[in-house]
């Protein structure tokens, strides 16, 4: 069954087209596996029991950090596999952006421009993660950079800022457990301690998604929730 459109990045930019305070962030709509812990850990759950069922949807298997594919079989036995975001997939991510706005019907910015300067050339960029399917079509992307002073989202210098975009077409496959996995090991890697969660306060699936990976609410702004992932 097709999901709603995923965006967890609100977007504080009342210059970008579409981008009202009402309609900054797409709903979120990223199902959790049932019974799994967050996944800010180290670690994988040892809480979990290692069936065959189990292991078909525990996707939270780490990142080399050196940039290479990782794949986890996802519900259904599909496989997918993360990358880090490279100047060829800007189109690809685009389209994720474009099948958001479709389901939701609330404009963005979406054209491959947009998304080589936003994600994958920001010089304040750590990784951007794509996550693949088995055909090779880019299904979601996750970016992470470093806040420095002055950033639109307020977030204390040095943290981390995360942002995550999924298709609606594999909704409750388990693409954002792998998307974060890279991203969590990747924030390490450089040397960081912590990740902001920038998301509207009206999207309540996005809030669930992050307080499923781990995040907790530390500030309220009028009209956002941002919440913190410590590592």
């Amino acid at each position: 069954m097709t999901g709603q459109g995923i965006s967890s990045e609100a977007f504080p930019f009342p210059s970008e087209p579409g981008e009202g305070k009402s309609a900054q962030t797409a709903t979120f709509a990223l199902a959790i596996v049932a019974g799994m812990k967050p996944p800010c850990r180290s670690r994988p759950n040892p809480d979990i029991p290692e069936t065959a069922a189990n292991r078909e949807c525990q996707v939270a298997r780490l990142q080399s950090g050196d940039g290479r594919c990782i794949s986890a079989p996802l519900f259904g036995g599909q496989q997918m596999e993360t990358r880090t975001a490279s100047a060829d997939d800007a189109e690809g991510m685009g389209q994720v952006l474009r099948e958001i706005i479709e389901h939701t019907g609330r404009q963005r910015p979406h054209d491959a421009s947009f998304v080589m300067g936003r994600y994958i050339a920001d010089s304040t960029s750590i990784r951007c993660t794509v996550a693949v399917d088995g055909s090779g079509n880019i299904v979601g992307f996750q970016s992470l950079k470093k806040a420095v002073a002055g950033n639109p989202y307020d977030t204390p210098e040095g943290w981390g800022i995360i942002g995550t975009h999924i298709s609606p077409k594999v909704h409750r496959q388990g693409v954002g457990k792998l998307l974060f996995s890279a991203t969590r090991e990747a924030a390490r890697q450089a040397g960081l301690e912590k990740i902001d969660a920038y998301i509207g306060a009206d999207n309540p699936s996005g809030l669930k998604y992050y307080n499923a990976m781990g995040f907790r609410t530390y500030r309220t702004p009028e009209g956002i929730v941002q919440k913190v992932c410590d590592l």
